[in-house]
C-alpha cells in the first residue's frame, strides 16, 4: 500500500486553469508587448509637416529629433525622387503649412504616387527630414487620409499643386 503522506495535495480543479494560463502567458518566448498592450503602447497620433515644423496648434510643441512619429500629408508633386541601384526613394510630404522630407528603403504601396495622401511612420531624424520604416497608402486615388482632410479644413483651405503657373 502506498505512503499517503508522501504525495502532494490535489489542486482544486478551478486553480488548475488559471495556473496554467499564467504560466503560458509569463513563459519564455512570451511576447509581452502583444494584444493591446502593444498596441496602447505604440500608437501615436498623427501629425501633419506643419506640426513638425510649427508645433502643435494648442502647444506649440515640437517633436524632439529622434522621436518615434507618423506624419500625414500628401506627396509633393516632383518631389518623389528613387535610387536606380537599391530601393531607397525619398519625396516631400505637404499640408497647408509646410513640408517635410521623407527617406524611405523598401517597396512602396502599389497605390504610392504624387498628389496621393499617405502616412508613414518612422523617425524624425532632423528638424525637418523623417526616416521612414513604414509607408501606408489608401485604396481610392482621391482619397485623403482623414487626419490629413481634418488638418486642411482646420487651416481653410485644400494644398494646391506645387507645379501650377500661377501667371496664366
Amino acid at each position: 500500500m502506498p505512503h499517503r503522506h508522501n504525495r502532494r495535495p490535489r489542486e482544486p480543479a478551478t486553480q488548475k486553469p488559471v495556473m496554467g494560463g499564467l504560466r503560458g502567458a509569463g513563459g519564455p518566448g512570451a511576447d509581452h508587448r502583444s494584444g493591446p498592450v502593444r498596441a496602447a503602447r505604440e500608437y501615436r497620433p498623427v501629425l501633419y509637416p506643419g506640426e513638425i515644423l510649427y508645433g502643435k496648434r494648442e502647444t506649440q510643441q515640437l517633436p524632439e529629433v529622434g522621436q518615434r512619429l507618423r506624419v500625414g500629408g500628401m506627396v509633393m508633386p516632383g518631389s518623389v525622387r528613387r535610387d536606380p541601384d537599391s530601393l531607397k526613394v525619398n519625396f516631400s510630404l505637404y499640408d497647408a503649412e509646410g513640408s517635410v522630407a521623407v527617406s524611405y528603403e523598401g517597396i512602396l504601396p502599389d497605390l504610392f504616387r504624387e498628389g496621393q495622401g499617405v502616412v508613414v511612420q518612422g523617425e524624425l531624424d532632423t528638424r525637418n527630414h523623417v526616416l521612414a520604416q513604414e509607408v501606408l497608402a489608401k485604396h481610392d486615388e482621391n482619397y485623403t487620409p482623414p487626419e490629413v482632410e481634418k488638418a486642411m479644413q482646420e487651416n481653410h483651405r485644400r494644398p494646391q499643386s506645387i507645379d501650377k503657373d500661377t501667371s496664366s
